[in-house]
């Protein structure tokens, strides 16, 4: 063999197992790297979509010695651990509101967490500096609407946080010849192809319930899984200000989920391609380009009639599950107070009041949460500390007689040897 050419002195049996073991080591290192660092199966982190709208590797987590102190929390995960006991526990089961009122369906569709693959998004031209620039501080009692953007993203990226979706903040390029409301359109179509669903609300719209998932929603609206766009009716009035040519309440686009279809393309570019007068709506659609109602006029007087062949292609939800909110006169008579999500189109300042309302209906939850764990440590009756201080009087033990009858005993007994006469035979 060749290793008793190199090693002569060694006899055929040792080299034989010699050469063993050295395979055997060989073998052990070569799958201990395979799986190191660098090895070529080495897996790493799964990266994810924070804040962005393409997945990122995360940065890899070091080994935390035994007298490395835990790295900090980020304000996300110190957001999801602060709502998490109020979070509601699944996508099926009621919810009770805060008014007692309690909201059902049956319909199971959406199983299973979305997390990143959900994008809540805001779309502004406008920055909101008092939000993104460091140099400037949030004076939220004197918001005001020309701060609707600064508002929405407090209550948008919140609702996201708590619940592991995405969350962007876009600014897309104005639409030449356009009213402003057009960029909404094209941005969703921008962002759709990297998630499942993208969901949109204006400026002036809030999420009410911050600890309601949205996959619970998706089911309540039976949202399927060829369901393509879902947007709430505007209320129909006598006078139908807010109808489309046929009499029909308009849907809003102040509030659009849209989910990665096929379906959902062919639909988004007829949508963005219609003012342009190259679809078979020809020229009339033309108008909405700065006329009102805009890009919603697109959608409610021909995309829904035209793109809805297995009637949930397109779905429509109820005027007070969606849009609305309390207090006016187009909005109350038909029950259009927004249940779930509030669009304040007509009076804007509200959105600040709703904003506030949903935080901190939340963070009572979450007090009231944690006073229903810990209220016998916090909460003192004085009537109880009375009667804690008032002094006992002292009450003999039975051991304590026992061991003084005892005592006495004994002492006796020593007594009676000292003063016992001594014998002659003790005496030298």
């Amino acid at each position: 063999m060749l290793l008793d050419r190199q090693i002569p002195s060694l006899n055929p049996r040792f080299a034989i197992f010699f050469a063993c073991g050295v395979a055997l080591l060989l073998f052990a290192i070569y799958h201990i790297t395979l799986y190191t660092e660098h090895g070529p199966f080495y897996k790493g982190n799964v990266g994810s979509r924070v804040g962005s709208h393409a997945p990122a590797s995360e940065p890899k987590t070091a080994v935390s010695q035994p007298n490395q102190p835990k790295p900090k929390p980020t304000l996300e995960e110190t957001i999801r651990e602060l709502f998490a006991p109020i979070k509601h526990k699944d996508f099926v089961s009621s919810f009770t509101d805060p008014t007692g009122t309690v909201y059902t369906h049956n319909n199971n569709i959406w199983t299973e967490p979305l997390g990143k693959d959900l994008l809540i998004v805001d779309v502004d031209t406008r920055y909101p500096e008092q939000m993104f620039d460091p140099s400037k501080r949030v004076d939220w009692e004197h918001l005001d609407t020309d701060n609707l953007v600064t508002e929405a993203v407090f209550n948008h990226y919140l609702y996201a946080t708590i619940h592991n979706y995405s969350y962007l903040f876009y600014r897309p390029i104005p639409v030449p010849g356009h009213h402003k409301t057009w960029p909404k359109v094209h941005s969703i179509s921008n962002l759709l192809p990297q998630y499942k669903f993208v969901v949109f609300l204006d400026a002036d719209a809030t999420i009410r319930h911050l600890h309601l998932p949205f996959e619970w929603l998706l089911n309540r609206w039976n949202v399927t899984r060829r369901t393509s766009f879902t947007m709430a009716r505007d209320p129909l009035d006598d006078d139908c200000n807010l109808c489309d040519k046929y009499g029909t309440a308009m849907v809003n686009t102040g509030f659009v989920i849209a989910q990665n279809l096929p379906y959902t393309r062919e639909i988004m570019d007829v949508w963005m391609a219609c003012t342009a007068g190259g679809t078979r709506y020809g020229a009339e659609c033309g108008k909405w380009k700065e006329e009102w109602a805009h890009e919603q006029s697109v959608f409610s007087d021909y995309l829904r009639y035209d793109y809805n062949p297995e009637g949930d292609n397109i779905r429509e939800l109820n005027c007070g599950e969606a849009n609305g909110f309390p207090g006016h006169g187009w909005y109350d008579p038909v029950d259009c107070n927004g249940k779930f999500i509030r669009h304040h189109t007509f009076v804007k300042d509200r959105t600040k009041t709703t904003t506030s309302e949903a935080i901190m209906q939340a963070f009572i939850d979450i007090m009231k949460t944690n006073f229903a764990k810990v209220g016998g440590d916090i909460v003192v009756s004085e009537e109880k500390e009375k009667k804690k201080a008032t002094p006992k009087p002292e009450v003999k033990q039975e051991e304590d007689k026992e061991g003084e009858k005892a005592h006495e005993q004994a002492h006796n007994r020593r007594s009676a040897i000292w003063h016992e006469p001594l014998k002659r035979s003790e005496v030298s």
